[in-house]
């Protein structure tokens, strides 16, 4: 027959490796928590950046649809020299009374608030069409990017904020690297906002 502290002593074991097992099987389970965490994350991430150039490939699409049946490219909010010249008119994209227009070629909403030169996007506070010459590098947020008569210019699609981790990821697949001064992804911070611009079109 076992004694009381034979039994206590089987008992304290198997307290023991019960609390074992349990601290075994809680750690098992927060590793699975941060690796399923960073999969969901990874996931989500992959899905916006995915989105994000979907629309963007869009847009390009309406932007030369307007062109092939106007003939000219979208106009600005200013004449030659005028710093609003680097503004396009998204608006035009959604309604135009200039003779040809075909459209509407994209569905967005004029954004009342920022005027013309903007469209409403659900997640992007500032939304809009630049122009700037493509041959420049470094952030295309200075005057001297602007296109000048007779240079090549570039129709940019502008968005703001961004996060770092997107601008580098959508630049990565369009661009192939990761160089925010060069090729048709770029990023600049202004303030404490992060933007992207990416090329969409070369006007004619």
């Amino acid at each position: 027959m076992d004694s009381v502290e034979t039994r206590g002593s089987i008992k304290t074991k198997r307290g023991a490796m019960f609390g074992l097992d349990a601290r075994i099987a809680l750690a098992i389970f927060g590793a699975l928590s941060v690796i399923s965490g960073a999969a969901l994350y990874n996931a989500i991430q992959e899905a916006k950046v995915v989105a994000l150039i979907t629309e963007i490939n869009e847009i390009g699409k309406a932007y030369n649809s307007y062109r092939l049946d106007i003939g000219t490219n979208v106009g600005t909010l200013g004449g030659a020299g005028d710093p609003n010249d680097e503004i396009v008119r998204f608006k035009d994209l959604i309604e135009s009374s200039v003779s040809g227009w075909q459209g509407p070629y994209l569905s967005y909403e004029e954004d009342s608030v920022n005027g013309v030169g903007y469209l409403k996007h659900n997640g992007y506070t500032s939304f809009g069409l630049r122009r700037y010459e493509p041959s420049e590098t470094g952030p295309l947020n200075s005057k001297n990017k602007l296109c000048t008569t007779g240079n090549l210019c570039s129709v940019w699609i502008m968005y703001m904020p961004v996060s770092l981790d997107i601008v580098n990821a959508v630049e990565e697949r369009i661009d192939g690297i990761i160089d925010q001064g060069k090729g048709n992804v770029r990023g600049f911070v202004a303030g404490s906002n992060q933007f992207m611009m990416v090329r969409i079109a070369d006007e004619f």
